[in-house]
């Protein structure tokens, strides 16, 4: 208990000792601010001396290292060194302020030094890239015929040169756009008008443009899949989780055969390739007369039970030129199915099931001797009459029809090999027609030369 010595009360508990001056407070003074304190006058004027003398005597040192004398009072010198420092920060703010509102960016100028050694290095892998790029897009056909799984060899190349094109491409714009803000402002002009002009002829020759684009860049050529192989994988991935083809052996029968006597077909392969959608998606190229062609005679299905008719015609003879000779005699004795042309409801039937409906129209009966001649192991092609609706098959010979080197052979009735018949129903004369040439195999060759 005691009394504050700068109020005089009492004071609760142990009374407040002031470091400064010594003096005994209550709780409403216990600051050197709230009772005046005389002692924290005293220390805050010690300290400021000793601030003063210890910048005095850096200034002396410096002084006696330079050999002079400064001309104005420390004071003044401090006062005016805050000023000065002040007004040159004034100065700059004001400056650049002033440079940011007065000059836009075509007006601004950039400075900086150029790196040779990189912009060369883009430059070459750049050239690089569209060289490449050139060669691969026009030889790409020849390369996407490179054997390589489901991949196009062509368009992958295509791919990789363009990435690194537009990489370095990007790269050599950024580099240009720097360039461009070091120029002066005469060339930046001039760089802008030039711009313009090929705008405004791009915008001209629209037609033009469009016109090339369309007529000579084909889009095709960067898809790295071979949809042709895609789906022939598929269709084997397809086959293979399918039952065994010993399913199909069901209602069978017994069909006489020229040349080869009684043959046993099955009503349920029948049935299984009467329901295949005779169709063929695509995605790009449309199908042609050969893609429908293999797609009838490459079923796997139907070739486990038609190659026992080839074992049957190679059993008659060891002879390739009278197997040949077994399997058109064979074709040309099955009937023509004159219903189906007369109702004009031809679906196309596979090769089995002309054996087993014991009938076919042209395009039938063609489908059926192809196979039976490619399996033989002779080259084999179709003449395909889209103006009178016909096809032929053709055998490889040494000299054959239509100038080629494959004998027509009519496979709807009996005609010699090589002879083309004077008129089909309807008037249709092929003598002089010019049909598509379909090379279907190559293979041994019929020993037959045309006159």
């Amino acid at each position: 208990m005691g009394d504050c010595d700068y109020c005089g009360k009492q004071t609760d508990g142990l009374p407040h000792t002031c470091k400064y001056c010594g003096g005994s407070h209550c709780s409403d003074h216990l600051l050197p601010e709230n009772h005046n304190c005389e002692g924290l006058k005293e220390q805050k004027k010690r300290t400021s001396e000793k601030w003063k003398n210890n910048v005095s005597d850096i200034f002396s040192s410096k002084k006696e290292e330079r050999g002079g004398e400064y001309s104005m009072p420390l004071s003044q010198y401090i006062q005016s060194s805050e000023a000065d420092h002040r007004h040159h920060k004034r100065r700059r703010k004001g400056h650049s302020k002033r440079k940011r509102t007065k000059k836009n960016w075509l007006m601004r100028r950039k400075h900086y030094r150029y790196d040779f050694e990189t912009s060369g290095k883009n430059l070459l892998i750049f050239i690089v890239s569209v060289v490449g790029f050139l060669i691969f897009y026009s030889n790409a056909q020849k390369l996407n015929g490179v054997d390589l799984w489901i991949l196009n060899l062509g368009s992958i190349l295509i791919l990789v040169s363009l990435f690194f094109t537009i990489k370095y491409g990007w790269r050599l714009l950024e580099e240009g756009v720097d360039f461009f803000k070091r120029q002066r402002n005469y060339v930046k002009c001039l760089a802008i008008i030039f711009i313009m002009l090929l705008v405004w002829q791009g915008y001209v020759q629209e037609e033009a443009i469009l016109d090339y684009y369309n007529n000579n860049i084909d889009l095709s050529l960067l898809v790295p899949l071979s949809f042709e192989e895609t789906e022939k994988l598929l269709s084997n991935i397809v086959e293979a989780t399918q039952e065994d083809p010993e399913e199909y052996r069901t209602s069978p029968k017994t069909v006489k055969l020229s040349g080869v006597g009684d043959f046993v077909v099955y009503g349920g392969v029948n049935s299984y390739l009467s329901q295949i959608d005779r169709s063929i998606s695509y995605y790009y190229d449309e199908p042609t007369t050969k893609d429908f062609v293999l797609k009838d005679l490459n079923n796997k299905v139907q070739r486990a039970y038609l190659i026992s008719l080839v074992d049957e015609i190679k059993s008659k003879s060891s002879d390739p030129k009278k197997q040949a000779d077994i399997s058109i005699n064979l074709v040309q004795r099955i009937p023509y199915d004159w219903d189906s042309f007369n109702n004009n409801d031809v679906d196309g039937r596979y090769p089995y099931e002309v054996l087993y409906d014991e009938k076919g129209v042209c395009m039938e009966k063609a489908d059926l001797l192809a196979f039976l001649l490619r399996e033989l192991g002779f080259g084999v092609a179709i003449f395909e009459y889209d103006a009178e609706d016909h096809r032929a098959i053709g055998i490889q010979c040494e000299k054959g029809n239509y100038n080629t080197n494959y004998c027509f052979i009519e496979s709807t009735s009996y005609y010699p090999i090589g002879s083309i018949p004077s008129g089909y129903v309807g008037g249709a004369d092929i003598r002089n027609a010019n049909p598509e040439v379909v090379v279907i195999s190559s293979g041994l060759t019929y020993p037959k030369r045309l006159s």
